[in-house]
């Protein structure tokens, strides 16, 4: 491994717009935490996000790989917080460890708030750069040379059914699901070699103002239950329109904000929540006004 830089640039995934079956791909669930890429090299780990940012003190737990005869490895993967109560996989306890600086901190987070590495893939291994090997190959060699436990996971994968294996994830409250051709080396350039299928929850929303100096359009539900805003970017020519038609809806502004009066309605989508309500990532499916004439659609 001399010579060689243990972090490889971790392989993007396009998004597919729906769940689909093929021969040709396996399809694992789709884990909401962090990309991770774990280098255990001559007996010391370092753990890289995916764009390489050392967080080897974040993840105490992580330092012990549970690899055959101790081997050099790379591996790809997600961390990610698992409630111990209910199973479920929850973004934002993992953030709580994302954010932690001291040291006392993160010690005491590994029994307070413990991750699971999810490991679905092996780039290096025994000196040897499997990049170029197909992901069966890749797939093979890993359940070979790692086996779980209470911090590693290794994936499980499903041939060709991706259809029914969407449908479980969204029973068991998963982000959404993977598809991969089997066939694909491990590169660092889009293509439809890895696509995530996403699964989206929607709402329906009153806007409630804008930023002034940077896109975003702020929202909640009638309940209060549901906030955030919308970052995702939208064609100019919408943001023109959405101006226009906030115009007689104005109440008031400060130096960051305008705020509108709830008469401007919408539908969103967005991937997940948060305890006190806020959502993450949402995107636009229809905005309009409590006027039916003033109703406009951008998709």
């Amino acid at each position: 491994m001399e010579g060689m830089t243990m972090f490889f640039a971790p392989m993007p995934l396009e998004q597919a717009d729906a769940p689909f079956d093929n021969d040709d791909f396996l399809f694992e669930p789709k884990i909401d935490g962090q990309r991770l890429e774990l280098a255990f090299i001559q007996g010391r780990t370092h753990l890289f996000t995916r764009h390489g940012n050392d967080v080897t003190r974040q993840y105490p737990e992580l330092h012990f790989v549970p690899v055959a005869d101790g081997h050099d490895v790379v591996l790809d993967g997600e961390v990610a917080y698992v409630n111990p109560e209910n199973g479920l996989i929850q973004f934002e306890p993992l953030m709580q460890r994302v954010r932690m600086k001291k040291k006392s901190q993160i010690n005491d987070a590994k029994s307070r708030i413990p991750v699971r590495y999810f490991v679905f893939d092996i780039l290096y291994y025994n000196g040897e750069d499997l990049r170029d090997q197909p992901l069966s190959a890749r797939k093979e060699l890993l359940a070979n040379v790692m086996t779980g436990n209470q911090y590693f996971k290794l994936m499980t994968a499903q041939h060709r059914r991706g259809t029914a294996l969407f449908q479980a994830a969204k029973q068991l409250q998963l982000d959404g699901i993977v598809g991969k051709r089997k066939s694909s080396p491990y590169i660092e350039l889009p293509s439809d070699n890895w696509q995530t299928i996403n699964i989206y929850h929607p709402a329906e929303v009153s806007f409630v103002g804008y930023r002034k100096h940077r896109f975003g359009w702020l929202f909640r539900n009638a309940s209060g239950t549901i906030n955030g805003v919308i970052e995702h970017p939208v064609s100019h020519a919408s943001q023109e329109t959405f101006l226009e038609l906030t115009k007689p809806y104005i109440s008031g502004e400060d130096r960051n904000h305008v705020y509108l009066e709830a008469a401007i309605k919408g539908r969103i989508r967005f991937r997940s929540g948060t305890r006190n309500g806020m959502v993450r990532l949402p995107e636009l499916i229809e905005i309009g006004s409590s006027n039916p004439n003033r109703s406009i659609s951008m998709h």
